[in-house]
C-alpha cells in the first residue's frame, strides 16, 4: 500500500480564498492521479482536499493533542480505529466505512488508518490543526 498523497507545489494556487470550488481544483490537478490540495491554512487550522485511488491511504498514526475530522465528497473510505489506550498491535477496535455526505470525527489519541475502498477514487476534506503532531505506530 502506498501512503499519503502529494501536494503538487507547482499547481497550488492559493488557499484561504473566500470561495473555493472542488471542480476547479480537479480541473487543475487532474483526475488521473492522487493529490492533496490545501484549501485552508491559517494560524490554527489546516484543511485540505485529498484524492486517493483504491487501496491508497495513510499509515497507522494518531494525534496526541488535537481532534481530527473528515467530510467525504466522493468514493468510500475505510477507517480502522484503535481507541486511546488500546493495543495497536491487535486488530482494530472498530472499522467503519464512510461515503459521500458523511462526516467522520476522531477525538485526539485515536489511532487510525484510512484507505480508499471504492473502485472510483475517493475525495475527502481533511480538517485539523495546523500544528497537529502525527505519531506513527507500527
Amino acid at each position: 500500500m502506498l501512503y499519503g498523497s502529494p501536494i503538487p507545489q507547482d499547481k497550488v494556487q492559493g488557499h484561504n480564498e473566500t470561495l473555493m470550488d472542488l471542480g476547479k481544483i480537479e480541473n487543475l490537478l487532474g483526475t488521473d492521479k492522487d493529490w492533496c490540495y490545501p484549501v485552508v491554512f491559517t494560524d490554527n487550522d489546516q484543511i485540505a482536499f485529498i484524492r486517493q485511488s483504491k487501496g491508497k491511504g495513510c499509515r497507522k498514526h494518531y494525534h496526541p493533542t488535537k481532534d481530527e475530522w473528515w467530510v467525504i465528497f466522493r468514493g468510500e473510505f475505510e477507517y480502522s480505529l484503535w481507541h486511546p489506550g488500546s493495543d495497536t498491535n491487535k486488530a482494530p477496535d472498530k472499522i467503519i466505512t464512510a461515503g459521500p455526505g458523511q462526516l467522520v470525527f476522531l477525538p485526539k489519541g485515536t489511532t487510525h488508518i484510512i484507505r480508499c475502498v471504492s473502485e472510483e477514487p475517493g475525495i475527502r476534506l481533511a480538517c485539523g490543526s495546523r500544528e497537529m503532531a502525527h505519531v506513527y505506530v507500527k
